[in-house]
């Protein structure tokens, strides 16, 4: 049972749709944050979890455009999937 997990885990991560998935996922949950947050800003811990969930906005939000088209973490992605043929065939 475990063996069937590891392996289905490693085939997720080397699957583009996967983290198109993690990435919108990502971006949702941090634009919740933000919006609630945005309401109470007087409140100090509210201020910082504001500025984390801002970055962090930012940063899925450059991960989900670099897996599309030509992006960066997409060839990556790639790369590593085709290189991982490549062993299991051998």
């Amino acid at each position: 049972m475990k063996n069937n997990i590891a392996a289905r885990l490693k085939g997720d991560l080397l699957d583009v749709g996967f983290h198109r998935k993690v990435a919108k996922v990502g971006m949702t949950a941090s634009l919740g944050v933000l919006t609630l947050t945005a309401f109470n800003m007087k409140n100090n811990f509210s201020k910082k979890a504001h500025i984390v969930a801002g970055v962090a906005m930012v940063a899925f939000s450059v991960y989900h455009a670099g897996l599309y088209d030509d992006g960066v973490f997409k060839k990556l992605i790639q790369k590593q999937a085709t290189k991982a043929k490549r062993v299991t065939k051998k």
